[in-house]
């Protein structure tokens, strides 16, 4: 039986930020994964060259994680989407997409009223409490804010990018609120080698800072033991840890590890399911960012702006 200060089962993002955050308080750490460091932040290669992000594949620039990073001494690398000339379709057809002032003007996609009642909401987005929309579901915030149909499929739209989920009668309105306040007044950025840039960087520094990161050995059981947890993995290592850090991507494979199911975790709702396709193609495609007003649609270029690919 090893014996540790913090033990960490999960080393996708979540889990190695944790892991380095318990290190630089001079706990010794241990990090442990069934697969790869990375969970769904893993980059996978193809002839070396192309990069294909496996889970997220964009960074928000004013995110907890942008924060949690730069305190690490991380600073992500990479540029924004490309939205001069994207589009929406709606009914099979393309429109200008309402990125800005202009296209807003210029875009089809809405009734001149429309247009002047979707600038204002976007436009008070910033001052919103959050009492005001909490315990209600997004669909019944838009309710509330009045808009007509074709404005409402739009900031739909923005949601549904902004959350990756498209049931919004399910949906928290807080959530929504929370991802087109970030998205609006930061952006995102897609990143230069794909999101490994972040995987790598936080093992570096998990590494100078002590932590030890054990992969490709599944956790199978966490344990409360006398002053502690004992966590034991399928090739039979077990540690002793005064304390444990479930990153294991939701509640359900969190539960899965416990000898109990803890009290309160009944009410977690489902997953949301978001289905991702990466293509490399010979030449850019146009256009280069594409939403789907009317059905949860997103196609968007990534390289460039990021370095994923030869020129």
């Amino acid at each position: 039986m090893e014996q540790t200060d913090v033990a960490v089962v999960g080393a996708g993002l979540a889990g190695l930020a944790a892991g380095v955050c318990a290190a630089g308080e001079r706990a010794s750490v241990v990090i442990v994964d069934g697969r790869r460091p990375g969970g769904r932040a893993g980059t996978t290669r193809y002839d070396d060259d192309v990069a294909f992000n496996e889970g997220p594949h964009a960074l928000y620039g004013g995110g907890e994680a942008q924060r949690v990073l730069r305190s690490f001494g991380l600073e992500p690398t990479g540029g924004p989407p490309l939205l001069q000339g994207a589009r929406a379709e709606r009914d099979g057809r393309l429109h200008p997409l309402p990125a800005g002032p202009v296209a807003l003007l210029r875009t089809k996609l809405m009734s001149a009223s429309s247009k002047v009642r979707l600038a204002r909401v976007m436009g008070r987005l910033g001052s919103i409490a959050h009492d005001e929309v909490a315990g209600r579901s997004t669909s019944a915030w838009f309710d509330e804010l009045e808009l007509a149909d074709d404005a409402r499929g739009v900031v739909g739209m923005l949601v549904r990018v902004g959350t990756y989920a498209a049931d919004h009668d399910r949906l928290p309105a807080e959530v929504a609120l929370a991802q087109l306040r970030l998205a609006s007044a930061h952006g995102v950025l897609y990143l230069d080698g794909g999101f490994q840039q972040l995987v790598d960087g936080l093992l570096d520094v998990a590494s100078t800072r002590g932590a030890i990161v054990v992969d490709h050995d599944a956790v199978v059981e966490v344990a409360v033991t006398a002053g502690g947890w004992t966590v034991r993995t399928a090739a039979g290592r077990s540690w002793r840890a005064r304390a444990v850090v479930l990153g294991l991507g939701n509640v359900r494979a969190c539960a899965g590890v416990l000898a109990e199911w803890p009290s309160g975790w009944s009410s977690v709702g489902p997953d949301a399911v978001a289905a991702c396709l990466d293509v490399a193609a010979t030449r850019r495609p146009e256009p280069a960012v594409l939403f789907g007003i009317d059905e949860p649609l997103y196609l968007s270029t990534h390289c460039p702006p990021a370095r994923l690919a030869p020129d």
